[in-house]
């Protein structure tokens, strides 16, 4: 089946609503008389728009009006509306994002943001997906202070829209911020998202691999030689309450603040013997280095 023949399918499904007498509410962005074509979501509000927007920024509206009626009416009032898929929240959200004379809305729902993914998706807004995908990784300034990007402040959700959506730049950006800190506080953050088992999989994976990288640096520090039996105490202590740490949070900052935080044993020794500051800038630049190659995100099946 071609794009064209799923596009026609997709349209046929925009059915028009018979006459009801269930209570309407108007769009208060987007009133009578604003377009010449009127839409009603889910929850029945009343949308009039433009038609030449839908139909330049939807193929499924552009085949819908291209196998429509060709003679127009002369307003919206006389049209039945066409039913949308969506709810009104994300109608108007939606629409800001495809009127090029409006600004489009900043986002910082995750669940809001995936609920316009999906209906641009359905009616193939490509322009709308593009300002989409660039919702999640833009910075941006909030009362002098500055937001981080979507990904960095809920990375396992932004990764499971990315996935869904086919985004693999952005899907990386947010992996490599899943592949650091706590699992637990990433699933907390994706809690309304259902987490696919092959992505849960694959970063489950990856952050066992990341885990063996710090253990592996953890390893190549030596046990005290020369000291007293209060230094090996010591040192193991630091092991395991390091091995803690860095498995919370997996971030070479909390390795540097281990090593950096070794300390003495109670007889006075330094415990990590020789200062291990030295390796700790090789370690510094493996682990930029890792950050760089990321890997991909697996494909929907």
């Amino acid at each position: 089946m071609t794009d064209a023949d799923i596009s026609q399918a997709l349209a046929s499904k925009i059915s028009k609503l018979q006459p009801s007498t269930i209570r309407e509410r108007v769009s208060p962005v987007y009133p009578a008389g604003h377009g010449d074509i009127a839409l009603i979501t889910l929850d029945n509000t009343l949308f009039h728009v433009h038609r030449a927007i839908l139909q330049h920024s939807s193929l499924v509206f552009a085949t819908i009006f291209e196998n429509g009626p060709k003679e127009e009416p002369d307003n919206d009032q006389d049209q039945t509306p066409l039913k949308m898929e969506t709810d009104g929240t994300t109608l108007e959200q939606l629409l800001t994002f495809a009127y090029p004379d409006r600004q489009s809305p900043t986002i910082d729902d995750v669940d809001a943001i995936a609920s316009i993914f999906r209906a641009a998706k359905r009616y193939e807004m490509e322009g709308v997906l593009q300002q989409l995908r660039k919702s999640l990784v833009e910075t941006r300034i909030k009362h002098d202070s500055i937001v981080p990007p979507l990904y960095v402040r809920a990375p396992l959700a932004v990764l499971v829209i990315c996935y869904a959506f086919d985004c693999p730049d952005e899907g990386r950006l947010a992996l490599r911020e899943c592949l650091k800190g706590n699992l637990e506080d990433h699933i907390a953050g994706s809690h309304s998202f259902e987490l696919p088992s092959e992505l849960l999989s694959k970063l489950l994976h990856l952050r066992a691999e990341r885990m063996a990288w710090f253990t592996a640096k953890l390893n190549a520090l030596p046990w005290p030689v020369n000291g007293c039996a209060h230094c090996l105490r010591k040192y193991g202590e630091w092991r395991l309450e390091s091995t803690m740490k860095i498995q919370a949070r997996l971030n070479i900052e909390e390795l540097s603040a281990c090593v950096s935080k070794s300390g003495n044993c109670a007889s006075g020794h330094p415990i990590l013997n020789p200062d291990p500051r030295t390796v700790l800038t090789e370690w510094l630049v493996e682990a930029k280095e890792l950050e760089e190659v990321l890997p991909k995100l697996p494909r929907i099946s």
